[in-house]
């Protein structure tokens, strides 16, 4: 058989089983339910096998006060994880349809125009207090408008996208995160940022040091296979193995997995917080007309001092500066695909 017919089988074989995975064996539903979990037993896990094993093992050779500093380091990145994992899973950004007609009556001038927004399902009217260009109306006309959601059946604003997993519109949603259980949008997105950052700070560090100690501790007792998942798991269930090797290798594996994924995740918001977009916008291609500065569109994140954010959660002293409702700095869409254009 040609060798590009078995890649074909291959490939389809592991589509198939990916598919059946996420129907059957790991559904969103069940992802949402495990992953939060899943996560905090890892943290923890990792905190606890790094200081109480890895660096006295490693360090204890260069003084008992270096020992002390990367525990209590370790430590301090895991509290900072832990505090913004527990800000991105709670502090929600779903959007309240009661307040948003306050706010849109509130914007209305005449009596009509009011009335208006009462009787009609608003998905005719767009954000019509913002100046808008003759080139960009035809770009924001069918993306910058108020809709009634398909699946809650509520009017929402601009931007505003429904989660199937969290049964309800969310303002400026990013995306849902599986880590949290809940979705990122403009209220807790720069908790999503902050915990990214510093897992990805531990997530280096920590594989870093297992590299170090599986090269000085495991290495020289056990075989060059070992280094694989499933060798080390054959081999530990015919005894052939030490139990705690396997799960040292299996914690260094997934660690690599993390900092792949988180890499590319952390890369991603790196690169929408200056163009002033969300994930889905980001992933769409779509350019927005913003006149926002680029500190300006960080304390739309992050809030006035943006800094205090990397040491305790301020949000409930700094919210963020930005109308999630209305965007009235921004114009419209200066590029996107076909379907916004």
């Amino acid at each position: 058989m040609p060798l590009k017919n078995v890649l074909t089988i291959l490939q389809r074989g592991c589509f198939r089983l990916s598919k059946f995975c996420q129907k059957t064996v790991l559904p969103q539903s069940r992802m949402n339910k495990l992953g939060p979990w899943l996560f905090l037993l890892e943290t923890v896990c990792l905190c606890y096998i790094g200081t109480n094993q890895i660096i006295p093992t490693l360090w204890t050779r260069f003084g008992s006060s270096l020992v002390v500093m990367n525990q209590v380091f370790t430590w301090f990145l895991g509290a900072e994880i832990l505090m913004n994992w527990l800000c991105v899973r709670f502090v929600t950004s779903s959007f309240q349809p009661s307040l948003a007609q306050i706010q849109l009556l509130k914007q209305d001038e005449s009596p009509e125009q009011s009335t208006n927004y009462m009787m009609s399902p608003v998905e005719e009217n767009t954000l019509r207090q913002r100046p808008i260009a003759e080139k960009s109306q035809s770009s924001s006309k069918k993306y910058f408008t108020w809709s009634t959601c398909k699946s809650c059946k509520h009017v929402r604003p601009a931007r505003c996208h429904h989660c199937n997993i969290c049964k309800t519109c969310v303002l400026a949603r990013d995306h849902h995160c599986f880590f949290s259980g809940n979705c990122v949008g403009y209220k807790n997105l720069r908790h999503f940022f902050v915990f990214l950052f510093y897992s990805m700070y531990a997530t280096v560090y920590a594989f870093i040091h297992a590299t170090a100690y599986y090269c000085v501790e495991l290495w020289p007792h056990s075989s060059a296979l070992e280094i694989l998942p499933f060798v080390t798991f054959i081999r530990n269930v015919f005894g052939q193995s030490n139990y705690h090797t396997g799960v040292l290798i299996l914690v260094w594996w997934g660690l690599g997995m993390f900092l792949v994924i988180g890499a590319f995740q952390f890369i991603d918001l790196l690169l929408e917080i200056p163009e002033g977009v969300t994930a889905y916008e980001f992933n769409s291609g779509i350019e927005l007309e913003d006149s926002r500065t680029l500190m300006e569109k960080i304390r739309a994140i992050f809030g006035k001092y943006w800094l205090l954010n990397f040491l305790v959660p301020v949000h409930f002293i700094f919210p963020p500066i930005v109308d999630p409702v209305n965007w009235p700095t921004i114009a419209g869409i200066k590029r996107g695909p076909d379907e916004f254009l």
